[in-house]
């Protein structure tokens, strides 16, 4: 492999991590519209910009769709302000008490009380989304934009959870890698 390959396969990974993270920031904005009515204990720092932006995404949403009625939709955005606070204000009591999770942790499913205690990735990346694709389609039939909406966000649960999954995998690859990599430098540095 010659030096300017090797340059141009670094752009092109590169640029595809980029485009990576775009999707994944935009699939995070329109899933956490969804996410703080499925979930509990969000991480301090979890709905920040991302929340922000909902309050962005939801109007374009809306002049983009084009339906004669936002009414459903307008609701759906003040019901989500009104539980963000909600959210933020037991992130902070719970700060306070000395309780943290993790300060970027996306919370705890409800529908997790009914299973006990299982693996949260599968919920957040399966059930969850499964759930709001159901929701969504039988909103359609009602409010053709709200639905549209909600299938929207599942997709973009389903996705971020993808993502979140295999940079988790990662995470776990390297550290594994990173053991092994210590014990062969631990047993050099027995033999000088």
């Amino acid at each position: 492999m010659s030096p300017s390959s090797h340059s141009e396969d670094e752009g092109f990974f590169a640029d595809a991590n980029t485009g990576l993270n775009i999707l994944y920031w935009f699939c995070s904005m329109w899933a956490v519209s969804v996410e703080v009515m499925l979930r509990h204990s969000f991480g301090r720092r979890y709905l920040g910009l991302h929340a922000a932006l909902v309050l962005i995404w939801i109007p374009m949403f809306i002049s983009i769709w084009g339906h004669p009625s936002a009414l459903p939709l307008l609701t759906y955005l003040l019901v989500y302000l009104v539980v963000v606070v909600i959210h933020r204000s037991h992130i902070l009591l719970r700060w306070r008490q000395g309780q943290q999770e993790h300060s970027y942790y996306s919370g705890t499913p409800y529908i997790m009380r009914l299973f006990g205690r299982i693996d949260e990735l599968p919920v957040k990346a399966l059930v969850e989304p499964g759930i709001v694709l159901a929701a969504g389609s039988l909103l359609c039939g009602f409010a053709e934009g709200f639905g549209a909406y909600f299938l929207g966000a599942a997709f973009c649960m389903a996705v971020k959870g993808a993502i979140e999954r295999a940079q988790e995998q990662k995470i776990v690859m390297d550290t594994h890698d990173a053991f092994f990599m210590q014990r062969r430098l631990r047993s050099r540095m027995g033999k000088l």
